[in-house]
């Protein structure tokens, strides 16, 4: 999931999620290019397993790192 989106932002949809008994036990990883503590706390308090930042994870990693969280 990206924070960044055009008609609801990350925030919201994970809202939606764990507000919705159908979709709270979905596991979701958020991907940003933002690192701000403030918003990877926030995104972790919505629901999200976890919060990846684009520029700490390499793209041949990625796969490895979203098994190891799920």
């Amino acid at each position: 999931l990206d924070l960044i989106m055009p008609e609801m932002d990350g925030f919201e949809f994970l809202k939606i999620c764990k507000d919705d008994p159908s979709l709270q036990n979905i596991p979701i990883v958020v991907l940003t290019g933002r690192d701000l503590p403030e918003e990877i706390k926030r995104v972790k308090a919505l629901g999200a397993r976890e919060c990846l930042v684009k520029h700490k994870v390499r793209p041949s990693n990625l796969l490895e790192s979203i098994k190891m969280i799920l």
